[in-house]
């Protein structure tokens, strides 16, 4: 059916008046979901600052920060130790060393392999989003993995000033928290996070809120591990989770709440680091805080 021009204005006119009501009210949304987002920043960043932090430096100086946080009574004395030498281990090559080269020695002692970049692209935060983001471009043609790897691991701790690059962390139980819990193959099962439940005899004046606050980023994972956690809990029917909670301090001199996540490879009797995030980031950030 043909509409005059008259009609035709009447039916655009109609469509605006849906319309534009419906974008201005999910404009408004999201500017109160932002300025949400600000005061959570601001909230949280002033119990940051009473938090007493040490810098980052060899990995047995790291250690000994780590062994001052509050740790879940109920966890295994053996695989409390050798939790804060994986993660004393992980935090000195991701960010005290400056070697990707380096970094990369570190996963692959632990048997774990570079994924293809293939393997990488349907990934939502994958390499090619991240090369996007840092130089404006696409990947170049018949890309090396390892190069670009390397390329995006120093470039995200060059990003804005040192955002992501962490200098120092909480030294003591008033923003340290560690915890355990165990998965099976529901996949209802939930791991623990400090976030999640106020930690039971934990001293932290990190409210609960305040660790998954504002804008939460992560690690972009590249390995593929000997065992995965999928694997672990299909052998054993489940696999035990460590989350690690640390107040950290930026090269930008901001603070923010990390969350590592670990999985216990029962096979290899070690902690595997899996996950990364943080937590109360600024606007404006690149999308993952390291290449993990």
């Amino acid at each position: 059916m043909r509409h005059t021009r008259i009609q035709v204005y009447v039916l655009v006119l109609s469509a605006c008046a849906v319309l534009i009501p419906l974008i201005v009210v999910g404009r408004m949304r999201w500017l109160d979901r932002a300025d949400a987002l600000a005061a959570e920043r601001r909230a949280s960043a002033k119990a940051f600052e009473r938090v007493g932090m040490s810098p980052l430096g060899p990995s047995d100086v790291i250690r000994s920060t780590l062994s001052r946080a509050w740790v879940e009574s109920s966890a295994d004395p053996r695989k409390s130790t050798e939790l804060l030498d994986t993660v004393s281990e992980f935090l000195y090559w991701s960010f005290s060393s400056d070697s990707p080269t380096a970094y990369r020695a570190w996963r692959e002692s632990y048997g774990a392999e570079l994924q293809a970049l293939e393997e990488l692209a349907n990934r939502p935060d994958g390499p090619a989003l991240a090369w996007q983001w840092y130089f404006g471009a696409d990947l170049p043609p018949d890309s090396d993995t390892t190069d670009i790897f390397d390329t995006l691991w120093i470039e995200s701790r060059r990003h804005a000033n040192g955002t992501n690059r962490l200098i120092a962390i909480a030294e003591g139980v008033d923003g340290a928290v560690i915890q355990f819990s165990t998965l099976g193959r529901d996949p209802d099962d939930e791991a623990t996070w400090p976030g999640d439940a106020p930690p039971r005899g934990s001293d932290s004046i990190v409210g609960v809120e305040m660790w998954q606050s504002g804008t939460i980023k992560m690690g972009r994972p590249w390995w593929r591990f000997r065992h995965s956690r999928q694997d672990i809990i299909a052998r054993f029917g489940k696999v035990e989770i460590a989350t690690v909670g640390l107040v950290g301090e930026f090269a930008n001199r901001e603070r923010s709440p990390l969350i590592i996540v670990l999985f216990w490879d029962a096979v290899d009797s070690r902690w595997i680091v899996e996950h990364l995030f943080v937590s109360n980031r600024p606007a404006g950030s690149a999308s993952s805080v390291a290449e993990l």
